[in-house]
């Protein structure tokens, strides 16, 4: 996929800008958050987020490495974009715009209009229960919560003594 075919699929996304950033990057975000790069030096470099589980197996893959600076991010680069089918690219830039818009506050994507704001909130996980009971406890190899005999105050310490000042001859 050439340059010229990327910017175009990636402006057709709801809610996407380009811009170009240290001089001659060109940025593609959605809500401020950039989601594809492409560098417009040749040999042209793109660069994408992928999902955690994706990152091992993509950034491995012939023509692919980890992005530099970003791969901590889960982000790849495309050495070799010729060797890339255009049904990959599609996948993996939606993918990435999808990533990005996803960990975007529910209030931005509104505002962004990417998202219906009668849309009900996700719920929340309630956390895990404690266990009740010392028998609970006891099945979990966790300590048993102590009683209120069992917790009889230790006895005072008595202060530690004052050393007198040695005598000077």
């Amino acid at each position: 996929m050439d340059v010229e075919t990327l910017r175009n699929f990636c402006n057709a996304l709801p809610a996407v800008r380009e811009d170009i950033k240290w001089g001659n990057d060109l940025c593609f975000t959605i809500g401020e958050k950039m989601f594809c790069v492409i560098g417009l030096e040749p040999p042209h470099r793109f660069s994408f987020k992928v999902t955690d589980e994706e990152f091992e197996e993509v950034s491995t893959r012939d023509g692919f490495i980890p992005a530099p600076y970003m791969a901590r991010n889960k982000w790849v680069s495309i050495e070799h974009p010729d060797r890339v089918k255009q049904k990959d690219w599609e996948y993996f830039v939606r993918q990435s715009y999808e990533l990005i818009k996803g960990n975007l506050t529910r209030k931005a994507r509104v505002e962004l209009g990417v998202e219906d704001p009668g849309a009900e909130k996700p719920a929340k996980a309630k956390p895990a229960k404690k266990p009740a009971t010392k028998k609970a406890a006891a099945k979990k190899k966790l300590p048993a919560k102590k009683t209120s005999a069992a917790r009889k105050k230790a006895p005072a310490k008595k202060p530690a003594a004052k050393k007198k000042p040695a005598k000077k001859r």
